[in-house]
């Protein structure tokens, strides 16, 4: 062989070589990046659920009974009205978190739809049980009366607890 052939075979090796570097790295690069997404995928999933149930304990307590009547009390009203009010704006709450089904366990959901209903039943049974002519602050204190005296009158505190419960069981799988 002629040192030029020599240089020639040489010279291909080295290409060689460097062509298998390169591939090496780039291809531990692409599997560095996918380890990367499916990370970052998994803390958006997380963050998500978090979200959610950050959302629906938020909707829990924006749905008790007390906190609905201070928010929407209005004297003016008829029981009538303030009927109407508070059961319109318990479906609107609920409505408005209505996505945050997709991120949360199934048994949650479906204590936050109990505890809507629930709420409705409640305002109105109250609402019909009162004589004609009744105002809005006869509505309210009879409501109020009725979830001071029981605790299980509204699914609030359970619905709460359970959320909290999903919550911790996340972080401690993190």
């Amino acid at each position: 062989m002629t040192p030029l052939e020599n240089a020639l075979i040489l010279f291909l090796c080295l290409m060689a070589g460097a062509m298998a570097a390169i591939w090496m790295y780039a291809k531990q690069k692409i599997d560095d990046l996918k380890q990367a997404v499916a990370q970052t995928q998994a803390v958006s999933k997380d963050q998500l659920q978090l979200t959610a149930y950050e959302r629906l304990l938020l909707f829990t307590n924006r749905c008790s009974i007390g906190n609905l009547i201070n928010r929407l009390n209005d004297p003016s009203l008829t029981a009538v009205q303030m009927q109407q009010l508070l059961t319109h704006s318990l479906r609107e709450e609920f409505e408005h978190n209505i996505t945050q089904q997709l991120y949360v366990k199934p048994a949650i959901w479906e204590a936050i739809t109990k505890l809507k209903e629930q709420n409705i039943y409640l305002i109105n049974e109250v609402a019909r049980h009162l004589p004609e002519g009744a105002t809005a602050l006869d509505l309210n204190k009879s409501l109020l009366q009725i979830t001071m005296q029981n605790d299980r009158a509204t699914l609030n505190k359970t619905v709460a607890e359970a959320i909290a419960y999903e919550v911790q069981q996340q972080l401690n799988q993190q």
